[in-house]
């Protein structure tokens, strides 16, 4: 994982607000799905930077964002948590809260199909 924001290229900073997106396994009962492998944050930047991700803030169980259907458990999907960047070792954003902003199915998830979905949607 890039300690760089994907946008801008400056340092993210532990404590700095950040956007993480990640690949994992979401379990009911549990806010933030687990993370998939060493590697599994797909993207990373200052809040700010990242404001024109798609966002959709919601309590489990998820809906996914791009086909609508109920997200089961132990599926695997591509989440975002807004949060503080934590120090090292760790790669979990810190007071991430109770709500997921965004959350896909793996097989649905590609950005320009989020994008589109969300234009339809609103």
């Amino acid at each position: 994982m890039s300690s760089n924001c994907a946008k801008c290229g400056e340092t993210l900073s532990p404590g700095t607000e950040v956007l993480q997106v990640a690949q994992g396994h979401y379990y009911h009962g549990f806010i933030t799905p687990t993370y998939l492998s060493s590697s599994s944050v797909l993207l990373e930047g200052h809040r700010d930077c990242l404001a024109d991700f798609p966002v959709e803030p919601q309590y489990g169980v998820y809906d996914c964002l791009v086909c609508r259907s109920k997200i089961k458990d132990g599926a695997d999907v591509v989440y975002a948590v807004f949060g503080l960047k934590p120090k090292s070792p760790y790669k979990r954003p810190e007071r991430r809260g109770y709500k997921i902003p965004f959350v896909a199915h793996w097989s649905c998830w590609d950005l320009d199909s989020v994008n589109a979905s969300r234009s339809r949607d609103h």
